[in-house]
Protein backbone atom coordinates (compact mmCIF):
# COMPACT_ATOMS: atom_id res chain seq x y z
CA UNK A 1 0.00 0.00 0.00
CA UNK A 2 2.77 2.45 0.81
CA UNK A 3 4.10 1.75 -2.90
CA UNK A 4 1.02 2.87 -4.25
CA UNK A 5 1.02 6.12 -2.27
CA UNK A 6 4.30 6.65 -3.33
CA UNK A 7 4.31 6.37 -6.89
CA UNK A 8 1.05 8.34 -6.50
CA UNK A 9 2.46 11.17 -4.50
CA UNK A 10 5.76 11.31 -6.84
CA UNK A 11 3.60 11.16 -10.27
CA UNK A 12 1.58 13.87 -8.55
CA UNK A 13 4.92 16.14 -8.10
CA UNK A 14 5.84 15.63 -11.55
CA UNK A 15 2.50 16.65 -12.80
CA UNK A 16 2.78 19.85 -10.75
CA UNK A 17 6.29 20.18 -11.86
CA UNK A 18 5.10 20.03 -15.62
CA UNK A 19 2.48 22.57 -15.59
CA UNK A 20 4.42 24.94 -13.76
CA UNK A 21 7.38 24.90 -16.21
CA UNK A 22 4.67 24.49 -18.91
CA UNK A 23 3.08 27.66 -17.71
CA UNK A 24 6.31 29.77 -16.91
CA UNK A 25 7.58 28.89 -20.67
CA UNK A 26 10.14 31.15 -22.41
CA UNK A 27 9.79 32.55 -25.62
CA UNK A 28 11.59 35.58 -27.74
CA UNK A 29 10.77 38.83 -25.87
CA UNK A 30 9.69 41.37 -28.21
CA UNK A 31 12.47 44.15 -28.56
CA UNK A 32 12.05 47.02 -26.57
CA UNK A 33 10.92 49.85 -28.43
CA UNK A 34 8.55 47.67 -30.70
CA UNK A 35 5.15 48.98 -31.32
CA UNK A 36 2.16 46.83 -32.42
CA UNK A 37 -0.26 48.37 -35.05
CA UNK A 38 -2.64 45.78 -34.60
CA UNK A 39 -4.06 42.99 -32.78
CA UNK A 40 -5.80 39.58 -34.04
CA UNK A 41 -7.36 37.32 -32.17
CA UNK A 42 -8.64 34.12 -33.23
CA UNK A 43 -10.52 32.66 -30.27
CA UNK A 44 -10.95 29.35 -31.67
CA UNK A 45 -7.17 29.05 -31.83
CA UNK A 46 -6.35 29.96 -28.62
CA UNK A 47 -4.12 32.57 -30.31
CA UNK A 48 -3.24 36.30 -30.11
CA UNK A 49 -0.59 37.78 -32.53
CA UNK A 50 0.93 40.97 -32.61
CA UNK A 51 1.60 42.69 -35.85
CA UNK A 52 3.79 45.72 -37.01
CA UNK A 53 3.35 47.88 -40.40
CA UNK A 54 1.76 44.45 -41.44
CA UNK A 55 4.72 42.04 -40.52
CA UNK A 56 3.60 39.36 -37.80
CA UNK A 57 5.74 40.31 -34.57
CA UNK A 58 5.03 37.45 -32.67
CA UNK A 59 1.95 34.87 -31.49
CA UNK A 60 0.61 34.18 -27.97
CA UNK A 61 -1.00 31.65 -26.56
CA UNK A 62 -4.50 33.03 -24.94
CA UNK A 63 -6.60 31.28 -22.27
CA UNK A 64 -10.73 31.92 -22.33
CA UNK A 65 -11.64 30.77 -18.93
CA UNK A 66 -13.62 28.29 -20.35
CA UNK A 67 -13.28 24.71 -19.54
CA UNK A 68 -12.57 25.45 -16.06
CA UNK A 69 -13.96 22.87 -13.24
CA UNK A 70 -15.52 25.30 -10.88
CA UNK A 71 -16.01 28.48 -12.95
CA UNK A 72 -14.91 31.13 -15.85
CA UNK A 73 -12.09 32.76 -13.94
CA UNK A 74 -11.39 35.08 -16.79
CA UNK A 75 -14.91 37.00 -16.67
CA UNK A 76 -15.35 36.70 -20.82
CA UNK A 77 -11.98 38.41 -20.59
CA UNK A 78 -8.65 36.36 -22.42
CA UNK A 79 -5.91 35.65 -20.19
CA UNK A 80 -2.18 35.78 -21.08
CA UNK A 81 0.81 35.23 -18.52
CA UNK A 82 2.14 37.78 -16.22
CA UNK A 83 5.19 38.58 -18.54
CA UNK A 84 3.00 38.44 -21.75
CA UNK A 85 0.89 41.24 -20.14
CA UNK A 86 3.66 43.09 -19.71
CA UNK A 87 5.22 42.99 -22.66
CA UNK A 88 1.36 43.59 -24.45
CA UNK A 89 1.41 46.74 -22.43
CA UNK A 90 4.77 48.72 -23.35
CA UNK A 91 4.34 47.50 -26.75
CA UNK A 92 0.38 48.54 -27.49
CA UNK A 93 -0.84 51.82 -27.62
CA UNK A 94 -4.31 52.99 -26.33
CA UNK A 95 -6.21 53.01 -29.68
CA UNK A 96 -4.37 49.80 -31.09
CA UNK A 97 -7.04 47.99 -33.68
CA UNK A 98 -7.50 44.49 -32.28
CA UNK A 99 -9.37 42.10 -34.59
CA UNK A 100 -11.30 39.21 -32.50
CA UNK A 101 -12.17 36.30 -35.18
CA UNK A 102 -14.61 33.19 -33.87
Amino acid sequence: MSRRILAAASLSIALGAGALAWAHRSSVPLPQGTEVDRLVVEKSAHRLSAFSHGTLLKTYSISLGRGHLLMDWTVGCMAVTDPEIEELYRAVRDGTPIEIRP
